[in-house]
């Protein structure tokens, strides 16, 4: 089928499923849902890990739940510094203001090995790969949760799901309604505005954010970061089985880059405007049986240019026209069942169809657009043959544009000898197809009779193999306001993608070009934890921990510093500990510590060494003329300044960043 026909019909079911979403508005039965006591029954209760709701103890994977009371009490303004409370991640910024976030290193600047959906739709950047955090059109206080996945994910989610998940789910209009009006200011450039409105209307429910805000991270470059975006979500339900939801998000954002004195990457801002859009029904039978349809499209139009004048030989002086502009789209369209075929048994599955579109005359000169498609058929089996034994095993037969066809497969075997302690037994196969970016990037600087290639397509590239082996244990102790979950995992990593310069002849400035290979393996074996402690309603403790060793081989350039970096791309050993404590009056009081040992950041980035993070806030909260306020104060980096991603002075993080916050809301 071509691009264009199948991007046509995706569009026509989107019209289709607005006008289904549209109708009901009007015309509704007046029937009641069916009761969601089902998803409380046993907390927490997940639905990322293998598309069945499940406690988190029967869940195939080690799966950390960040929740709301957790965002708010470690006080972070980005998204991307919330994995910092996840074991076994790490986070960075880079210069240029491109947050990193990877789960067992093997990253460098565009961290392509993870999977990253909100309310279950896919934000991965199929041109470069990365996962694109500062410019998602979703504020931080529209987050319910986060539900982040350890290990290979590709038997739920695809290719992209290598490494990790993480899944965030929005509030929903019922969730806090009412007027939500905060401003805050802080040093390093911080400030910020929202306007939140919650509500609902019998069966309809919405949720609307708008938000500005400013602010830098480096002390010696220029990187203020300008970001203006609006989301909105329509909930509505038709009747006692039908349910539709419309959510929406717009970004524009102006970002300062660049380094003084460099004239091949001089001081500028660029331009970014983001657009993203979901459709989703869903018709609920019974606790077990379910139906849904999703549709979603994401944009994304990054303007980067930029004049540059140098002496050139023959051409002498001269000034060149230069930049990395694209603009890259994604539509889906997915349907899943959920059903019990027989007792003891539960069963999900579906099907999903990509189109994925890319547009630049910097990364693919001379045809500048590449246009593909992605089938996929899923499915995930639970049987329960005992009270005290699960069974969960799961797959996805995908078509990729560039890795052809591939089987990904998840099996976990459960132990339960009581409702509070379980012991897994799981292994994983998942696959990472190459982006546009890797396989046919064609980059030139091309002034006649000057050419210098950067780089040339790749031949046919291999998908990344990984298959992990687990051992989990999840435990429970009431009495002593315990919570365990605990995962030892051993990782192989095979056919890796990485770089290397090849001759290219039309290259008359050094005759070279990079291009892309399955160059390196990997393995990866560590054990991490996460243990919440709540001795009190009051207060609450919540350490994690995670040991990681790690060894690689070149498979092209056998001995290479590219296998040595990759070989100590995690830490050894880090760790996070949040704590909160609610003094009564309205007064809360949190603290987070923050540990990474020395660890290598691949590519363009550096061997850094052991980063400490101590952030603290202190909020206050009151009522007054049938208003409520909440005044916050929010101290980060109070251990001092620290280098997560680059070595030279230039892009040491800011200290002691401080940031005063105001809201109220009826």
């Amino acid at each position: 089928m071509k691009p264009g026909k199948l991007s046509l019909r995706l569009s026509q079911a989107a019209c289709l499923l607005a006008a289904a979403i549209a109708a009901p508005l009007c015309l509704a039965e007046d029937d009641r849902p069916l009761s969601e006591q089902i998803f409380f029954e046993e907390l927490p209760v997940v639905l990322t890990v293998s598309r069945l709701a499940q406690p988190a103890r029967e869940a195939p994977a080690m799966v950390t739940v960040i929740d709301r009371r957790m965002i708010e009490a470690s006080g972070f303004t980005e998204i991307p510094d919330l994995m910092r409370l996840v074991p076994g991640f790490q986070v960075a910024y880079a210069a240029n203001w491109q947050p990193i976030v990877t789960y067992h290193g093997l990253s460098d600047a565009y961290s392509r090995r993870m999977q990253v959906l909100v309310d279950g739709r896919s934000i991965y950047n199929p041109g470069l790969g990365q996962v694109e955090w500062r410019e998602l059109p979703l504020a931080i206080e529209d987050i319910e949760r986060i539900e982040v996945v350890h290990g290979p994910s590709a038997a739920a989610y695809g290719s992209n799901a290598f490494l990790a998940t993480i899944n965030i789910v929005t509030l929903q209009g019922r969730d806090e309604p009412g007027t939500n009006l905060a401003a805050s200011r802080g040093n390093r450039d911080q400030s910020a505005y929202l306007l939140r409105h919650y509500g609902s209307r019998g069966d309809l429910a919405w949720r609307f954010s708008l938000k500005d805000r400013s602010d830098s991270h480096f002390s010696l470059q220029p990187d203020k970061a300008h970001d203006t975006f609006l989301n909105m979500r329509l909930d509505y339900r038709l009747n006692s089985r039908d349910e539709v939801m419309a959510q929406f998000g717009l970004n524009r954002s102006y970002w300062e880059m660049g380094v003084r004195g460099d004239i091949w990457n001089p001081p500028r801002t660029s331009e970014n405007d983001n657009y993203a859009m979901q459709l989703l029904w869903r018709r609920t039978l019974s606790p077990d049986t379910s139906y849904s349809l999703q549709y979603s499209r994401a944009q994304k139009d990054y303007q980067d240019t930029w004049n540059t004048t140098t002496v050139l030989p023959v051409l002498g002086l001269t000034t060149l026209a230069l930049g990395q502009s694209y603009k890259v789209m994604r539509e889906q369209l997915e349907f899943q069942a959920n059903t019990s075929p027989a007792d003891a048994h539960r069963l999900a599955y579906g099907i999903e169809i990509r189109h994925d579109e890319i547009r630049s005359p910097y990364y693919f000169a001379p045809g500048n657009t590449l246009s593909e498609q992605i089938y996929r058929l899923f499915g995930t089996w639970e049987w329960r043959p005992h009270e005290r034994w699960l069974l969960n095993a799961g797959g996805m037969l995908e078509d990729h544009y560039y890795a052809g066809t591939t089987l990904s497969s998840r099996a976990s075997l459960h132990y339960l000898p009581s409702a509070h302690h379980a012991f897994r037994l799981g292994a994983s196969r998942g696959y990472r197809s190459p982006t546009f970016y890797e396989q046919s990037a064609n980059q030139r600087i091309v002034y006649a009779p000057l050419w210098e290639q950067i780089r040339i397509p790749a031949g046919k590239l291999a998908p990344e193999a990984m298959t992990s082996w687990e051992l989990g244990y999840v435990g429970r102790y009431p009495k002593q306001g315990v919570n365990l979950d605990l995962r030892a995992f051993r990782d192989s990593l095979k056919d890796l993608l990485d770089s290397v310069k090849v001759a290219y002849g039309p290259d008359n400035w050094d005759g070279k070009a990079a291009q892309g290979r399955n160059k390196l393996n990997a393995k990866v074996w560590g054990v991490e934890y996460q243990l919440q402690w709540q001795p009190r309603a009051d207060t609450r403790f919540i350490f994690g921990q995670a040991w990681i060793w790690q060894d690689a081989e070149d498979a092209v350039e056998p001995g290479s510093t590219d296998a040595r970096e990759m070989a100590v791309s995690a830490p050894r050993l880090s760790y996070s500990l949040l704590a909160s404590h609610e003094f009564g009056r309205g007064w809360l009081g949190s603290f987070g510590f923050y540990r990474l040992g020395k660890m290598t950041w691949l590519a363009e980035g550096d061997r850094v060494p052991e980063v400490q993070r101590l952030d603290a806030r202190l909020a206050k909260t009151w009522r007054r003329a049938g208003q409520r306020y909440e005044l916050a104060l929010v101290l980060q980096n109070l251990s001092g300044a620290y280098q997560d991603f680059e070595r030279d002075t230039m892009h040491a993080l800011r200290a002691n960043r401080a940031l005063i916050s105001l809201r109220f809301w009826d």
